[in-house]
């Protein structure tokens, strides 16, 4: 009697790898949807999340949830996978089962909005600038990583700092009488800076040609920060001399660049430092003229200087211009590169980017940035802060809080948006501030 044994079937060399890889980006992917809803689902581990993988962590925040994620993201794949052999779960039938499941949910994940609903421009917001690649050209000798902002170096800086001259206008005098011998020194060795703040005010209006990247150049503000102090004090100096004209002519340009930095400015950074270079000059001329005599002839050049403000137009290009400057980099750039762009976990960079269709839709990111910048816009032109202020705390608790789709879009957004409170807050001081002084000086 003979037994005839079945045929045994040899899987070929060739398959067997490719059937560990396809189980292998099967348990990956059931990894991933399994991820998400447990992060969109625990605000506390989203929050974690975020501080990992976020451009400024808080350091008091609580890391642990964080990196038990992290090792969710490691051990269940490699547990999966083990269960898939040891209980022989590894056929193709299981494979394409497998594969028939969480294909459609990678897809609907993957799937991005198809249109970008506001593609505003710089060009609808800014004026005809002549001349703009030259003045642009002008201002960036003192950007952040020039030759020219290197050898300018660390300024002196001086014991509690400048005083506010309308706040504290005793301590303010007291400030440049003291320091009077070191500001007159500086100010006399800011002559190469004097002489490019002199070449930057002959220009109409300043350009700004930044591109959009996250690590684009950009001006420095210590520069400008320690000419402008300088300027003040001097012509403090020169009031309390009993100059005030000359007072008024050191104040001039650094009010007028000032003022011309803000209505091409591309960057939020430049924009906010063209505002409070005009705040506080306005402050001091109002120093100057409650402490010395001002021609007629100088306080006209004041006026014409201080007119046609930003007013409610200004108020909504404060919170327009960082959408516009963001919206390239969050259509162009993936996810990992958000993260590296900060040279922290460079590590993460390479995996981001793997998983950045599945995480990131850009467009719907892009949509829910505009869509708030909007309501922004209108509130910042009527002035209504508190309002301002809440709409952003609901967007960030609610719109923005990260979901199962398009998780990692919340986390860009929250990262993007600027704390835009205190920035109109400062703005709409600085038209309050204009307008008084016009009034004042209109009196005389």
């Amino acid at each position: 009697m003979s037994v005839t044994s079945a045929p045994f079937r040899i899987e070929p060399r060739g398959v067997r790898p490719l059937r560990f890889t396809a189980l292998l980006l099967l348990a990956l992917a059931v990894t991933l949807i399994a991820t998400l809803l447990l992060l969109s689902t625990f605000p506390l581990l989203h929050s974690a999340v975020k501080q990992l993988v976020g451009w400024f962590p808080d350091p008091e925040a609580p890391k642990l949830a964080g990196w038990l994620t992290v090792a969710f993201i490691v051990l269940v794949p490699t547990t999966l996978l083990a269960a898939m052999w040891r209980f022989r779960l590894r056929s193709w039938w299981w494979v394409g089962g497998g594969w028939l499941v969480v294909a459609p949910i990678l897809a609907y994940l993957a799937t991005d909005e198809s249109t970008l609903r506001h593609s505003m421009s710089f060009a609808e917001i800014t004026p005809a600038v002549p001349d703009a690649e030259k003045s642009f050209a002008v201002i960036m000798r003192y950007g952040k990583s020039q030759p020219a902002t290197v050898a300018f170096g660390t300024p002196k800086s001086y014991a509690g700092g400048f005083p506010d001259p309308i706040d504290k206008p005793a301590e303010w005098r007291a400030f440049v009488l003291a320091n009077r011998a070191s500001l007159e020194a500086e100010w006399a060795a800011f002559a190469p800076q004097r002489a490019w703040w002199a070449e930057l005010n002959t220009f109409e209006i300043i350009g700004d040609l930044t591109p959009s990247r996250p690590d684009a150049e950009v001006i420095s503000f210590p520069v400008f920060r320690a000419l402008s102090q300088r300027a003040w004090a001097i012509a403090s100096l020169q009031a309390i001399d009993g100059h005030g004209d000359n007072a008024i002519d050191t104040l001039l340009p650094i009010l007028q660049v000032g003022r011309k930095m803000q209505p091409a400015a591309r960057t939020l950074v430049r924009q906010m430092i063209g505002v409070v270079i005009e705040r506080v000059t306005t402050r001091n001329v109002r120093w100057v003229l409650d402490n010395a005599t001002v021609s007629p002839a100088a306080r006209v050049r004041l006026a014409t200087a201080l007119s046609g403000g930003g007013g409610a137009l200004g108020a909504r290009r404060l919170v327009t211009v960082d959408y516009l400057q963001s919206t390239a980099t969050l259509l162009n750039e993936h996810l990992g590169d958000f993260v590296n762009a900060t040279d922290r976990h460079a590590a993460l960079r390479f995996s981001l980017n793997l998983l950045s269709p599945f995480v990131y839709n850009r467009r719907a990111t892009a949509n829910l940035f505009g869509d708030h910048i909007l309501e922004l816009q209108d509130l910042a032109a009527r002035r209504e802060l508190t309002q301002f202020a809440r709409r952003q705390t609901e967007f960030h608790d609610q719109d923005a809080r990260p979901g199962f789709k398009n998780f990692m879009g919340a986390f860009v957004i929250d990262q993007t948006i600027p704390a835009y409170r205190k920035v109109l807050e400062t703005y709409w001081k600085m038209e309050d501030d204009r307008l008084a002084l016009l009034a004042r000086l209109s009196k005389n």
